[in-house]
């Protein structure tokens, strides 16, 4: 016990320490980029299956020369150290090939979602001022359309069938027909390849500043944030669950269904699982109603997905009865999980033989996903477990359970209360003053004062509040200005007060002079005489 008045934070005590082995807490981070990483961990397992797509197989020999020929094809196409290349896709093998190449001659990989719209395919372009895109052909005439006005010389494309077994992709071809007129600045896939038969190989220089990827914040305090990620994001989140070293092991594997353009599905779906010498199973667009299906016929022992996920496989018919005593770690981010819908879910792995309950934890893009987890047996309800390895914690709310009970609710009830008190006491003053003067009756103020309401209800609608005040009058602009702002006050109240009075002219009037309202009015005249009547 200290006897010291300073406190001793988390950060600084580290307890969570004592649920690691001494050796996971002494290791430092690999002075190497994420390609060599994966390298090295597997460089005696050449043969076995890193990727699995669909049936065909990769062993980490096919891997490392695929992304040297994507290396060798990037080097072709005229992408260089610090260039950093567009990529709007699902996962494939491609995608995965292309993301350790342009990390092996110190390119970046700017990942964008393959849904967004023409205008925000071409800002994301714009952003980092990429000059090679590479796209699914699905998307390439919105990928065209968004290149237009860019700095883009070259499209790559790739199919989903690129990496199929023979009798799938053919099938494929014939079912989903491209279409598609492509541009002269357009190369396929394996032409992209072959393009690169002649270019060098070598890797640049480890660069611990180097970006792998660009990927962008779900927005949820703002709009969407291009956030750079290093080698050594992707290398410690890979080194700090090693320390899990109970729920992961080498020639296990993990169903990836998360896409490639959030950290969280490359971190923890992609470089985790080959740096730990786990395969890979890609799906690139998961049907939910399939997952329990996937989860039977490949049975892996890891998983990373969202709540939703969960949810539904703890109602899925085809994993009913089911001995799923192969699941090892299946892990909920991306979103918090409510208490009972994580009770639902732990009570069926439970039920299905799964040693352990759904592992969840805290994080965000900036830290490449995760900063906390709980997994395994260091797993409560509701927690989002102990920092990882090797991960500084700090507390900002330190007295455990103040924000739980009724006092602080109270409190924070009343404090906005307080906060509003000043407007309440102005509200009444003028009340007061206006109700102390002599105005007689002036029309034009009756007038105004019926369209208080019709002010109220229309200035809290989003697309008048934001045409008036951001819009036309540009408030924004001129913040800090008494004047233009009471000036921009007015004029809100008297647009509004106007588009009030044009109701009442054109929908109301009209309405009044019609038998049904007036039949409306007289049964609710006599329906009010009754109940006044009665009591």
């Amino acid at each position: 016990m200290t006897t010291s008045n300073t406190p001793i934070y988390a950060s600084q005590a580290r307890p969570w320490l004592k649920f690691y082995d001494q050796k996971y807490i002494d290791q430092t981070m690999p002075a190497c980029t994420a390609f060599e990483l994966v390298c090295r961990q597997n460089k005696n397992r050449l043969g076995e299956t890193a990727l699995e797509y669909y049936g065909r197989k990769f062993t980490y020999a096919d891997f490392i020369v695929n992304v040297k020929k994507t290396a060798a094809a990037l080097r072709a196409a005229g992408l260089k150290k610090g260039d950093i290349a567009t990529v709007v896709s699902v996962m494939t093998p491609e995608i995965i090939f292309a993301f350790y190449a342009a990390d092996m001659i110190g390119a970046t990989l700017n990942l964008v979602d393959p849904r967004y719209s023409v205008e925000g395919i071409r800002e994301y372009i714009e952003e980092v001022d990429s000059h090679l895109l590479i796209c699914l052909n699905v998307v390439y005439e919105r990928c065209h359309q968004a290149a237009k006005r860019t700095h883009v010389e070259h499209v790559v494309v790739l199919s989903p069938a690129d990496s199929l077994p023979l009798p799938l992709a053919l099938g494929y071809k014939v079912k989903n027909l491209d279409k598609n007129k492509y541009h002269s600045n357009v190369i396929h896939w394996k032409q992209f390849l072959a393009a690169g038969k002649d270019e060098s190989i070598a890797a640049e220089p480890y660069d611990p500043e180097h970006a792998c990827v660009v990927v962008h914040t779900g927005g949820t305090t703002g709009s969407p944030k291009g956030v750079m990620l290093t080698d050594n994001n992707f290398n410690g989140i890979a080194m700090q669950f090693s320390a899990c070293d109970t729920l992961f092991s080498k020639g296990q594997s993990l169903l990836n269904i998360m896409p490639p353009f959030i950290a969280y599905g490359f971190a923890c779906g992609v470089h985790l699982p080959l740096t730990l010498g786990i395969k890979v199973v890609i799906i690139p667009n998961l049907d939910s109603n399939k997952l329990g299906s996937l989860i039977w016929k490949y049975k892996p022992e890891h998983m990373f997905g969202v709540p939703s996920h969960y949810q539904q496989l703890a109602v899925d018919p085809k994993l009913q009865n089911k001995d799923l005593s192969f699941i090892r770690n299946y892990a909920a981010g991306g979103d918090a999980i409510a208490r009972g819908a994580e009770q639902t879910v732990n009570d069926f792995l439970a039920a299905h033989n799964v040693e352990f309950p759904i592992a969840k934890g805290y994080g965000m893009t900036e830290a490449s996903s995760a900063a906390t987890a709980a997994a395994g047996r260091n797993n409560k309800p509701g927690s989002v477990g102990l920092p990882l390895v090797n991960t500084a914690i700090r507390a900002v709310l330190e007295t455990r359970g103040l924000t739980d009970g009724k006092a602080f609710q109270y409190m924070a009830y009343y404090r906005t209360a307080l906060g509003a008190l000043p407007n309440l006491l102005a509200a009444l003053a003028l009340f007061y003053l206006f109700k102390g003067l002599d105005l007689g009756c002036v029309r034009w103020v009756n007038a105004l004062a019926g369209t208080t309401l019709g002010v109220y209800i229309l200035h809290q609608v989003p697309a008048f509040r934001g045409f008036l005040w951001n819009g036309l009058l540009q408030a924004e602009a001129h913040h800090g200005s008494v004047g233009y702002t009471l000036l921009a006050i007015l004029a809100v109240f008297l647009g509004c007060a106007a588009v009030d009075a044009l109701r009442t002219a054109l929908v109301m009037r009209p309405l009044e002079n019609t038998r049904l309202f007036k039949a409306l009015c007289e049964k609710g005249d006599a329906l009010a005489a009754k109940i006044t009547a009665d009591d």
